[in-house]
C-alpha cells in the first residue's frame, strides 16, 4: 500500500466548470481523511501526501490555457487554489486536456536522495503518482500548445505513453455526452475509452448505478461525488510505486 503519494487535481477551468469546482472543494477534506485515516483491518494509509491543483482551458484560443499551482500537503491551502481559479474561456467544443496531461507527465522529478520541490515530482521509484482530471467536455486531438511544454501535433498515443513512462495513474471524471456548438448532443465516452486505456487509467462517467448519465454539473453536487471522491481515496491507499529501478 501507498505511504507516499502525489496528486494532481487537473481541472477544467472553462466557463461551464464553476458548480464542479465548488463540488470538488467541498469534498476535498474527506478525501484527505479517506487516505491518511485507518479503518478496520486497512491500517496502511498513506502517511506522506502532496496534492496540487491545475487548471486548463483551450490552448487555441485562451490566453491563459494552463495555470500550475505548486504541491502542497495542506487541505485549506488547496481549497485556496481552486477559489483562484477563474471559470472562463473555453467556447468552442474541445479543450486542450490531452495538452494538460502532456505537460503534467513531463514534469521533472527530484532524485532518490533529494528534498521534495514543489514545482516538481517526488522520486518515481518510492512515491505513487496520481493525476485526477475532471471535465465536461472532449479533447483535442492532435494537441496544439506550444508553451509550458511544446505539444503540438502530438496525438492521444504520445500522452499514453508519457502518462505510462512517468507511472502515473490517471483518473477521467466527465459526462458521457457533451454539447457541440449548434447544441447537438455528442457522445464522447468513447474518447475517453481510448485514454482511459492507458495503463492503471480509471475511466470514470458521471452515470448513476443504471448506467444513466447524471450531467457533470448536478453529479458534482451530490453524494455520488462524494462516493466516488471516496472510491478514489480507496484506490490511493492501495496504490504502490513501481519496483525499484534496476541496478546498471
Amino acid at each position: 500500500m501507498a505511504s507516499s503519494a502525489d496528486i494532481v487535481f487537473l481541472v477544467d477551468a472553462t466557463a461551464s466548470m464553476k458548480p464542479v469546482i465548488q463540488g470538488l472543494k467541498k469534498n476535498l477534506k474527506s478525501f484527505f481523511t479517506q487516505i491518511t485515516t485507518a479503518s478496520g483491518q486497512d491500517v496502511a494509509k498513506v502517511r506522506d501526501w502532496r496534492a496540487k491543483v491545475v487548471a486548463f482551458r483551450d490552448a487555441s484560443s485562451d490566453s491563459v490555457w494552463f495555470e500550475d499551482m505548486p504541491f502542497t500537503d495542506d487541505v485549506a491551502t488547496l481549497e485556496n487554489a481552486l477559489d483562484n481559479i477563474k471559470d472562463t474561456g473555453g467556447g468552442d467544443m474541445p479543450e486542450s486536456l490531452l495538452d494538460a496531461i502532456y505537460t503534467i507527465a513531463r514534469m521533472p522529478e527530484v532524485g532518490a536522495q533529494d528534498a521534495p520541490e514543489s514545482d516538481k515530482w517526488r522520486y518515481m521509484y518510492a512515491t505513487a503518482r496520481f493525476v485526477i482530471a475532471i471535465t465536461d467536455n472532449t479533447f483535442k486531438d492532435p494537441m496544439t500548445a506550444t508553451a509550458p511544454v511544446d505539444c503540438q501535433g502530438a496525438d492521444l498515443d504520445t500522452v499514453v505513453t508519457e502518462v505510462e513512462n512517468a507511472n502515473i495513474r490517471l483518473v477521467l471524471i466527465h459526462p458521457k455526452t457533451t454539447e457541440d456548438d449548434k447544441g447537438n448532443s455528442v457522445d464522447i465516452s468513447i474518447d475517453y475509452e481510448a485514454l482511459g486505456n492507458a495503463r492503471n487509467a480509471m475511466d470514470m462517467p458521471t452515470v448513476d448505478a443504471s448506467g444513466n448519465e447524471i450531467p457533470l454539473n448536478e453529479f458534482a453536487q451530490s453524494e455520488k461525488f462524494t462516493d466516488l471522491l471516496a472510491l478514489l481515496g480507496r484506490t490511493v491507499t492501495k496504490a504502490t510505486p513501481p519496483p525499484a529501478a534496476p541496478i546498471p
